[in-house]
């Protein structure tokens, strides 16, 4: 299983945004997210042929080569895992997490491959063999029974995409923004798996106001539109830094600035694994919607980001390897 790419991730960077990769930004996304697709593509197939014929078990095994084989090559991925474990350290006190080492890397690498093979089988139809738990899901039911629209604030934090399965299997549909460049090819391998899914993707032009006219017209049909705000992408001028696990983090302003302007709901999503094919699915409203005056607005949006920063602490602390922003987050504050 070769070089998966994650939630959301980046392309490598353009000569023009090299410097933001010196930086700490969002070119630094290390190896494992930035693979060739085709790697990626050969790999999930290998993957679901071990489980349609041999099983779960067989097919969970060819995640430790993988795991093995980006702790071995990725350098960048390497030194953003120390980084983070050090960060938990520093936050959370060293005797409650390990140091870092090559094999506490090969277990985060493993954890997110089980991720991605977690997403392959439900993507295929195998949803129901996963079992979910549920945490603050009638916010998400009373708004669809009222028609309204909203947005979901997630991150890398285990997989936002079980998460939008989760709700497209209730009839909810979830319209996700994401650069899709470099994961096209990932993108429709899954959505041959489920040419019936809910889910639809708006793409990210940092560039150009029509994701925003987008994301607008998804929430006056009532749709979802969901986020991850642990990433900073390029050409992005609300970036401020907060703290994040005891040190400052860059995060983007913008996706809440964008719900205070539109008058949206906001909730924080999240769904982490807690087992073998079992994942704990949550919501919490950051802000109800209604109108804001303009002058109110900066402010507000200030305070349902460090609202979410803090549950993404929260999350890391009791899941450490299932975050999954595989670049160097600090750096570039």
């Amino acid at each position: 299983m070769s070089g998966p790419a994650s939630e959301g991730a980046p392309p490598a960077p353009p000569a023009a945004s090299r410097a933001a990769a010196r930086a700490g930004g969002p070119g630094r996304a290390a190896l494992w997210a930035q693979a060739a697709e085709s790697g990626s593509v050969l790999g999930m197939r290998f993957v679901q042929l071990l489980y349609r014929v041999f099983g779960r078990r067989a097919a969970r095994l060819a995640v430790w080569p993988a795991a093995l084989y980006f702790a071995a090559a990725d350098r960048g991925g390497r030194r953003a895992h120390f980084r983070y474990v050090e960060a938990l350290r520093s936050d959370a006190g060293e005797a409650v997490h390990p140091p870092a080492t090559f094999w506490t890397l090969v277990r985060h690498l493993h954890e997110f491959g089980v991720n991605l093979f977690d997403r392959m089988i439900a993507w295929g139809g195998g949803l129901d063999d996963i079992r979910f738990l549920h945490r603050g899901s009638e916010h998400l039911f009373r708004l669809a029974d009222e028609g309204r629209g909203a947005i979901l604030i997630g991150s890398h934090l285990g997989s936002f995409d079980m998460m939008r399965l989760l709700a497209g299997r209730h009839g909810l549909i979830v319209n996700v923004l994401m650069y899709t460049r470099n994961a096209e090819r990932i993108t429709s391998f899954l959505r041959r798996l489920d040419p019936g899914s809910q889910v639809r993707v708006i793409a990210l032009d940092p560039s150009s106001t029509r994701t925003a006219f987008e994301i607008r017209e998804c929430l006056a049909r009532g749709e979802f539109v969901g986020i991850l705000g642990d990433r900073v992408w390029p050409g992005d001028r609300e970036v401020r830094p907060i703290s994040f696990l005891g040190r400052p983090a860059p995060f983007s302003l913008r996706p809440f600035l964008l719900a205070g302007v539109l008058g949206a709901p906001l909730l924080y999503a999240v769904c982490v694994r807690r087992g073998d094919s079992t994942y704990e699915a949550a919501v919490e409203p950051l802000h109800r919607g209604g109108t804001i005056p303009r002058a109110e607005r900066r402010s507000l949006a200030a305070a349902w980001q460090r609202r979410y920063v803090a549950r993404l602490e929260e999350g890391c602390r009791d899941t450490p390897r299932q975050w999954f922003n595989f670049y160097d987050t600090w750096s570039g504050a």
